[in-house]
């Protein structure tokens, strides 16, 4: 009773908005991916020092983990990873409000980012109309968060917190408070489930599709800004019984062009790929723990030749979650 009353009085405790509070800036929206895009700006606008941002698509969010990456290479993080079927465009526009002096930027699009003619989807109708949304808060909202809680919770022990129904990567309960993936993909994949490989009687196009439009922005943004742009194909797992040449061709076009216009190589062609099914979490743009695990090795070693220092040693074993 007693341990019942506690779990019930500490997250109301917590989640009490003092005056002169900035606000978490969720209470007013239900759509789980502007959400998860605040806390990922949250985080981002309270660094100072100079940082890496990713951006793309999912592949992004379940391609590595953002602190443990910074920690390898003494610098912050933010992965501005959301779902593809926004538009590099619009993940773009997002990420350019954290970029600041220093900052290297590293754009990871995927093959449908530069579709003719350009796609539309329902979600991210949805995610503008989040944004877009001026709602204004009820009268109780004003003195306390859910979101805040949540945040405050995070720090708690475990044993302060209580079991909840089990979730998906796909809804808020499975990311941190801000916005990093920490749902647990220990699993291997049946089977991949192909979402893009084939390009047949697609128009890429890298002048007028949302990716050219979004990564122009970025790179007007970082020359502004004086940060650093570079590149690196989607992360992905190849089945090696599949045929993909054609993602591997606008692989080859997507780093030349963005070259030319002046970025930086972060992982080549290919480079970005893993050609075990054993890393599969469901799709072939989504990896499990254990990918993650390699790729971060390989981003690592292309981080620090970026920046111009040595190699360091892989990260030992994990004995836990991160």
């Amino acid at each position: 009773m007693g341990l019942a009353l506690l779990g019930l009085l500490v997250p109301l405790l917590l989640g009490i908005r003092m005056p002169g509070a900035s606000g978490d800036g969720t209470a007013s929206t239900k759509n789980w991916m502007h959400i998860m895009e605040l806390r990922i700006r949250l985080r981002a606008e309270k660094i100072t020092e100079p940082k890496v941002i990713f951006v793309g698509g999912s592949n992004l969010i379940f391609g590595m983990r953002d602190k443990a990456l910074g920690r390898r290479i003494n610098r912050p993080v933010v992965n501005y990873g959301l779902v593809a079927g926004f538009g590099l465009d619009l993940i773009a526009e997002c990420a350019a409000e954290v970029v600041r002096p220093g900052d290297w930027v590293v754009v990871a699009p995927e093959a449908g980012h530069f579709f003719l003619p350009t796609p539309t989807n329902q979600v991210r109708a949805d995610f503008l109309k989040a944004r877009r949304s001026t709602s204004i808060l009820p009268w109780w909202k004003k003195f306390w968060s859910r979101e805040k809680a949540r945040q405050m919770c995070v720090s708690l022990p475990a044993w302060f917190s209580t079991r909840t129904k089990s979730v998906s990567p796909y809804e808020v309960a499975a990311y941190g408070p801000d916005g990093e993936l920490i749902y647990q993909r220990p699993k291997v994949a049946a089977f991949v489930e192909s979402t893009g490989s084939s390009l047949n009687g697609k128009v890429i196009d890298f002048q007028t599709s949302w990716g050219a439009v979004g990564f122009e922005h970025l790179r007007k943004v970082c020359e502004q800004r004086h940060a650093r742009l570079a590149v690196m194909p989607a992360i992905r797992v190849a089945d090696p019984k599949k045929d993909y040449a054609q993602t591997e061709e606008f692989e080859r076009l997507w780093v030349d062009h963005a070259v030319k216009r002046g970025a930086a190589v972060l992982l080549g062609p290919g480079e970005s790929t893993l050609h075990e099914k054993q890393y599969v979490f469901d799709t072939e743009w989504h990896l499990n723990d254990a990918g993650v695990r390699v790729m971060e090795e390989r981003l690592v070693a292309a981080l620090l030749k970026l920046f111009g220092e040595p190699p360091r040693a892989p990260a030992p074993p994990e004995k836990g979650t991160d």
